[in-house]
């Protein structure tokens, strides 16, 4: 939901296309915004019929603030470390000290990384799941 900004920003050829949602405080708004729509749903879920793939309605509200925290601010993070038009820390400050803090292979080597990493975690949860 972040980028949908950005893709706005692009389409209409405005600058800077990392606008107000990738700073901490757009992040922050957005999780907000996810965990509203969330419980939205799954309301409306509840009152009417809702395909449940992926067992979503399942979902406690806090793993889904979770979750979405964990998403969106670490989507500011790693966007600050490669796009020179963030500004992260907006409207307290236009600095961005992460600009350039790896290169973008390693960047992307780190989010390959993290992905195997959160699969495999997956996995072992799982397979523990099955002993039970």
């Amino acid at each position: 939901m972040i980028d949908i900004e950005s893709l706005v920003n692009l389409i209409r050829h405005r600058q800077p296309v990392h606008a107000f949602l990738h700073s901490y405080v757009g992040a922050a708004l957005m999780v907000g915004a996810t965990l509203a729509l969330f419980l939205a749903l799954r309301e409306f879920a509840a009152r009417f019929w809702l395909p449940n793939p992926l067992r979503w309605q399942d979902l406690t509200p806090m793993a889904v603030a979770i979750g979405a925290a964990l998403g969106a601010f670490s989507h500011i993070l790693f966007d600050s470390i490669m796009h020179a038009d963030m500004r992260p820390l907006a409207p307290i400050s236009d600095a961005n000290a992460l600009l350039g803090l790896l290169s973008l292979a390693e960047l992307y080597l780190l989010c390959l990384g993290l992905a195997v990493l959160g699969i495999a975690v997956l996995c072992l949860r799982r397979l523990h799941a099955g002993y039970d």
